[in-house]
């Protein structure tokens, strides 16, 4: 290359592939913990939406998230702060702050700072608990939660087992991700498929539903070549909660869980929950089978695990070159735009 071709420095820069949607992490309710590993009057320490935070159960059973520094002198509460009613409290001078980021009580001050009425002085994020799930509020613009989560029966029943819990750390973000649930054609290059998995989407505007569906051979309870339906059922509202069925010979529910930590990692957690079938029955043994097609591989098919080497080492391209059979890719994104606070 010649002086005359040379790619200037400041072009060059311009140049440098985006892993992930650039600059941004969109809006909406994330995944932060499961609930009954956030016991009463715990504090942990987690790292999500670009910084580390401080979760807590209080005495009532109440959860809050708040900024981890103390506004007084700057300590981390998450390291050795405690819990003490409804408020946790810096493990340096022993202010309480609520869920709310309000200082409720100074100890040893005989007159509270005014400015301490007049607002919060952490920051702080909306909680809620739900499916057994804590959920967090994330909005850059600090606007106030727009939507609720849904709620699905299942995750609560005594007639289904407790969440089988996985969690891979994915170096993209949460949208490239996703992106996969109407990207039908590498069903079959990623995952094994050899039926074609037909897929139809609706968006309805914070929701997204897709349904794919295929016959597909299995092995019957006599150990015969047989066929049925396969089908998954994909209900997204917002960004960041996703529900997945797969029924096959069984019904396999998937709590698709994503915490992004900044726009170019995200944690990725999947949760399954089933009915409860007796141990050694083949429908115990059908929908095991099923949760290893989703993470490893069982037999020609491959999961998740397929996924990520793909996912942490690709590109985001604003402007792929796609074809006939691609999916409703950029139909996917333009609905996804809504969840950036510039729409972007």
């Amino acid at each position: 290359m010649n002086s005359s071709t040379r790619i200037p420095a400041k072009r060059y820069v311009e140049l440098l592939p985006e892993k992930g949607h650039p600059s941004e992490i969109p809006f909406g309710w994330y995944f932060v913990a499961y609930s009954d590993e956030l016991e009463f009057s715990e504090i942990r320490v987690i790292s999500c939406f670009w910084q580390e935070w401080v979760l807590f159960r209080d005495e009532c059973g109440s959860v809050g998230m708040i900024d981890p520094y103390c506004p007084h002198l700057g300590a981390h509460i998450g390291f050795g702060g405690k819990v003490d009613g409804e408020m946790v409290r810096c493990p340096f001078h022993a202010w309480g702050f609520d869920s709310s980021g309000y200082c409720r009580d100074v100890p040893y001050a005989k007159k509270m700072p005014p400015i301490l009425k007049k607002g919060p002085v952490l920051k702080y994020l909306p909680v809620i608990e739900c499916n057994k799930i804590i959920w967090a509020w994330y909005h850059p613009g600090a606007v106030a939660p727009i939507w609720n989560v849904d709620n699905f029966p299942e995750t609560m029943s005594n007639n289904w087992i407790e969440y089988e819990k996985v969690e891979f750390e994915i170096s993209t973000s949460i949208q490239d991700i996703v992106e996969n649930s109407i990207d039908y054609s590498h069903l079959k290059y990623v995952h094994g498929h050899t039926s074609t998995l037909l897929g139809e989407t609706r968006q309805d505007g914070i929701y997204r539903h897709v349904n794919i569906g295929a016959d597909v051979q299995v092995i019957d309870r006599e150990g015969k070549p047989d066929s049925c339906h396969y089908s998954i059922e994909l209900i997204q509202k917002g960004p960041g909660q996703h529900t997945i069925r797969y029924r096959r010979e069984t019904e396999l529910l998937m709590m698709f869980l994503m915490t992004p930590v900044t726009n170019e990692k995200t944690i990725l957690r999947f949760a399954f929950t089933h009915e409860k079938y007796p141990e050694g029955s083949y429908e115990h043994k059908s929908v095991k089978e099923f949760m290893l097609e989703k993470l490893g591989s069982h037999g020609n098919l491959n999961g998740v695990h397929a996924d990520i080497p793909i996912w942490n080492n690709k590109i985001y391209r604003k402007k792929p070159l796609l074809c006939e059979g691609d999916g409703p890719i950029m139909p996917y994104r333009s609905w996804f735009k809504q969840f950036y606070d510039g729409g972007s």
